[in-house]
């Protein structure tokens, strides 16, 4: 993020590290804790809270992604930051607390490690390169999405904006994928009545 601030947005890098680290430190601290705290109060009533914050979070996170390749700098662009980082983050805990309750206690090391490995795999091996693959052919003029020649401002901000664009196209896609999973993987038996924590 600071390197997508510095190049597209034109804002120096010691500036860009000093405030996305402000914004990851408060954001990251405030936004796990909201969401255990919103789900444990949630399950209360609906016992499918936990992975319905979960879809919640990963849909509202595609909305700031898109607003940060679309603003220029300023408080409006800090603020998708923020508000990325912060649904982001939500559902860090209750994803944990998911998983120990469908699997099976000799097998919580294993599956949370290899969610780990997933997570790490996805979110830092392979959308990576997929950005700057993506963002250099915008920069170089490759018209990807068939776009370029029919609307201007995509023309502009492909060209301008280009690793800002090429975040949003890989991450809301990844946003959208993650929220039908969480609503995919729901258990049948938590689709009926409300029931108090400890049936959960």
């Amino acid at each position: 993020m600071p390197t997508l601030l510095q190049r597209d947005k034109g804002i120096p890098i010691v500036e860009a590290n000093t405030i996305y680290g402000i914004l990851v430190f408060i954001a990251g601290f405030v936004g796990p804790i909201f969401g255990g705290l919103l789900g444990d109060y949630i399950i209360k009533r609906k016992r499918t809270a936990y992975y319905w914050i979960c879809m919640a979070s990963a849909l509202g996170a595609v909305i700031p992604i898109i607003a940060f390749a679309l603003l220029e700098r300023g408080i409006p662009l800090f603020s998708a930051v923020f508000i990325e980082v912060l649904l982001g983050n939500m559902s860090t805990g209750l994803v944990f607390a998911i998983l120990v309750t469908i699997v099976i206690p000799g097998l919580r090391g294993t599956a949370t490690a290899i969610m780990l490995t997933v997570i790490h795999l996805c979110g830092d091996g392979l959308s990576q390169p997929l950005i700057g693959e993506i963002s250099s052919r915008l920069e170089f003029g490759s018209d990807l999405f068939g776009l370029r020649g029919r609307f201007a401002f995509f023309e502009h901000l492909a060209h301008s904006q280009h690793l800002s664009v090429a975040l949003a196209c890989v991450a809301a896609p990844a946003m959208l994928g993650s929220a039908a999973l969480f609503l995919l993987a729901i258990p049948p038996k938590l689709r009926g009545k409300p029931a108090h924590l400890h049936h959960f």
